[in-house]
């Protein structure tokens, strides 16, 4: 049985509103402008930058970040969309509690977010949850997927997205070359 449910959105990009009309379904597809799609692409920024330490001694090093764009649910439906890091190695999402106070958690335990802070020894307290959450582009959103996500009260934390909340047969595609990449879910 396939059913599905009209929204239609509107989203940010770059300040501008963009009109989006999404179609959810209980099977996981979705449309895009083009029409349904059994795979799901959203397009990801691939930004790089040069190291200005290194350049300061005479080394050329460029690095990249990934960026994706994330909503969250919260107690009265969807959070606006935000702009996070897509962290390819980390296996759970970081949100600070104060860029969205009224995410819809489930709460798991009290732990340590120590990989983020730079001061040896130091760590933020957070809690281990598991929130629902989405992600888009100017054309797409996907299902909600559940992900593990480290909450701390500091406002200071990079919104932080851990790919390992996606299921395994995520798949992701960057073209350095060109600066461009999607996830395909």
């Amino acid at each position: 049985m396939f059913s599905c449910q009209l929204n239609q959105i509107v989203l940010f990009a770059l300040g501008t509103p963009i009109p989006v009309v999404i179609l959810r379904s209980n099977r996981g597809s979705a449309t895009a402008k083009d029409g349904p799609t059994s795979t799901l692409r959203i397009q990801i920024e691939c930004l790089g930058t040069q190291d200005l330490e290194a350049l300061e001694r005479g080394f050329s090093i460029e690095w990249f970040r990934l960026f994706v764009r994330v909503q969250f649910r919260v107690h009265e439906g969807w959070s606006k969309a935000y702009r996070a890091i897509l962290d390819t190695g980390s296996p759970h999402c970081v949100v600070s509690s104060a860029l969205i106070p009224d995410i819809t958690k489930k709460p798991l335990f009290k732990t340590r977010l120590a990989s983020i802070v730079p001061k040896e020894g130091s760590f933020l307290k957070a809690e281990m949850t598991r929130v629902q959450l989405s992600l888009s582009d100017e054309q797409v959103i996907s299902e909600p997927v559940e992900a593990l996500t480290m909450i701390t009260e500091e406002s200071r934390v990079p919104l932080i997205i851990g790919l390992a909340a996606f299921p395994k047969s995520l798949r992701l595609d960057l073209n350095f070359k060109d600066r461009s990449g999607y996830i395909e879910l």
